[in-house]
């Protein structure tokens, strides 16, 4: 995060002149009700689609049509935040009585002024602390900036100190450098004319056009952190309010289609903070909670296209929905075990040489071999018993070249597993997600130019699985019945759940709404539903007011205490591992099966989804 101001960044009002033409507002829009329910061979089909895609410009209208998606727009902030149930307190503030008068008594009477639990045992953030935020977040631009430019405050104007959001306010500053108009002023400027000692004008007045403004360039021009740096200040400080912080992704952000993976789009993801002090100094997280994207794309389509028709549309919703179905596919990973790539295969533990010239890998031509008759063997012996008399090399010698850095000839003979794709840090946790239910909720934070939008995709949970492994869900799931579904396991792959995989503690296979919500649950396991909030404009008053009101309210429901604890034991290697304490066993599985994700047989690294 930038806490200091760049050389390049100018004052406001500095007469110099014109930037360039300011970047126009274009949003994406796509409308698709394509639904063609997965059968066999599905999965082949898919992968293949997917598989050649080789850069951004491979991305088509059939690869969006392929995932089954149903996009609604400009969702109010009440529809995308799940309501309570009866006798809970609502987790969305009433923006319609924050902003009249008297708005925060009628706040209070509506909303219990008892603090919460929150699912980290700590208590939810009294009313109190929103309205305050609010009230920071409704301050003039000016002002703001004055106090980013360490400036004297406007006439009238009480000095403002740095609150909550200063970081926010910085990175706000630098983006209206390059697309705030609101203060754009062009104007000609004459030049007087030269006379000679004759008193005849020797030059005429020339015109030169000249700017007072914020801009020193256009939005195309404006570099990607500073948006990052603004839209993560923003997250974080609703965040921290509910025991969570925003992390950049340790690892490199990629979802798993059966054998390959697809690098995505990911910013910054939410994590809740352990409780646990110990833990949480060694950096350990739990989640993901929800995630961040910020994209530099200003045109979406071309001159002559309708919206909705344009291929950069195609791409920036599957940009948005690959990088929620990734962190989808992280949450799921509750109760499971990581399995590395190749561990226990015979050939990532028994050492193997071919046989062919040259020796083994390391050993070059002249050099030492296996043979004690050869003629390197014999040089090596003779220098190993020339330097007997001489002294032993020092502790500190000897450290040092331990500390050596591996050759890649020792790397290339040291069997083990790959990596894998887990974080090691993060103990993987479905938080917020509804335990009586198969669909799970993935919000996720989205940001072109100076807006940001707060999007909810519901996904099912054998949505995931046949993402992962290929695998259709039992046929009685597919036919939507309510019927126990039967458990078989693939004999060349390993599953991620139990028998139960499909389906939450009740053994259905569609999953029932909670009790009080307004909107219902049930639906196909194969289609994906992305709602998502109207664009927040950052460098509007009330944009931003109603923006960290759904902040405010997606954390309120992500972290609401009705979720079970769960139970965690470390494993051998000392990773956490997580087990649900559900009525069920195991939260999403507890037999210690692994994902077809872990066993992957190829990386294909040029398949991508962004730039």
């Amino acid at each position: 995060m930038l806490t200091y101001l760049p050389p390049g960044a100018l004052p406001d009002q500095e007469d110099r002149g014109p930037p360039p033409a300011a970047t126009p507002l274009d949003f994406p829009h796509w409308e698709s009700s394509q639904y063609a329910p997965y059968a066999e061979g599905a999965a082949k089909q898919l992968y293949s689609l997917f598989s050649s895609i080789q850069k951004p410009a491979d991305v088509s209208t059939s690869h969006v049509n392929a995932l089954n998606l149903r996009v609604h727009y400009d969702q109010t902030l009440e529809n995308l935040v799940p309501p309570p149930r009866h006798g809970e307190a609502a987790f969305l503030p009433d923006g319609q009585n924050s902003n009249s008068e008297g708005g925060a008594s009628k706040m209070r009477d509506t909303h219990p002024t008892t603090p919460a639990t929150l699912c980290n045992g700590r208590e939810a953030p009294a009313l109190d602390v929103y309205e305050a935020r609010s009230a920071e977040l409704k301050t003039e631009n000016e002002d703001v900036f004055r106090l980013v430019q360490r400036l004297k405050p406007r006439a009238g104007k009480k000095p403002m100190r740095p609150g909550h959001f200063y970081k926010f306010w910085q990175g706000l500053y630098l983006m209206a450098s390059y697309w705030d108009t609101s203060q754009d002023e062009e104007y000609e400027e004459v030049s007087p004319s030269v006379e000679d000692i004759s008193g005849e004008e020797a030059e005429t007045p020339t015109t030169t056009r000249r700017y007072k403004g914020r801009r020193k360039g256009t939005g195309r021009e404006m570099p990607d952190q500073f948006r990052e740096d603004a839209v993560r200040a923003f997250v974080e400080t609703a965040a921290w309010l509910f025991g969570c912080q925003v992390s950049v992704p340790r690892l490199a952000p990629r979802i798993t289609l059966q054998s390959s993976l697809f690098a995505v789009r990911l910013n910054y993801s939410v994590f809740r903070i352990s409780t646990d002090r110990q833990r949480a100094r060694q950096g350990l997280v739990e989640g993901p909670v929800m995630g961040m994207q910020c994209r530099s794309e200003t045109q979406f389509r071309a001159p002559d296209q309708e919206p909705g028709t344009g291929r950069g549309e195609a791409l920036d919703i599957l940009r948005e929905v690959a990088a929620m179905l990734l962190l989808a596919q992280e949450r799921a990973r509750e109760g499971r075990t990581l399995v590395k790539p190749g561990e226990g295969k015979w050939y990532t533990c028994k050492p193997r040489w071919g046989g062919g010239p040259g020796g083994e890998v390391g050993n070059v031509a002249g050099g030492i071999s296996d043979d004690p008759n050869s003629t390197a063997s014999k040089n090596a012996a003779t220098a190993a018993a020339a330097g007997e008399g001489k002294p032993k090399a020092t502790i500190t010698q000897t450290s040092r070249a331990r500390s050596r850095k591996q050759s890649a000839a020792d790397a290339y003979k040291k069997l083990q597993p790959g990596a894998g794709t887990w974080d090691p840090h993060v103990t993987y946790e479905a938080i917020g997600k509804q335990r009586d239910s198969s669909f799970d909720y993935i919000f996720l934070v989205s940001s072109i130019n100076h807006h940001i939008a707060i999007l909810r995709l519901k996904v099912h949970r054998a949505y995931i699985i046949f993402l992962e492994t290929g695998e259709l869900p039992p046929s009685d799931l597919r036919q939507h019945q309510q019927a126990q579904p039967q458990h078989h396991q693939h004999q060349q792959q390993p599953m991620p759940f139990h028998s139960s995989r499909y389906s939450p503690e009740d053994g259905t296979g569609k999953g029932k709404a909670r009790e009080g919500e307004g909107e219902g649950q049930e639906g196909p396991w194969d289609v994906i539903e992305l709602h998502r909030s109207k664009w927040f404009d950052l460098f509007d008053a009330d944009d931003r007011v109603e923006a960290f009101r759904g902040m405010w309210g997606v954390m309120a429901w992500l972290m609401r205490s009705d979720q079970p604890r769960v139970k965690e034991h470390r494993g051998n290697d000392g990773v956490g591992r997580v087990l649900g304490a559900g009525p069920g066993g195991p939260a999403g599985g507890g037999n210690g099966s692994s994902s077809g994700a872990s066993t992957l047989a190829a990386l294909d690294e040029d398949v991508i989804m962004s730039d």
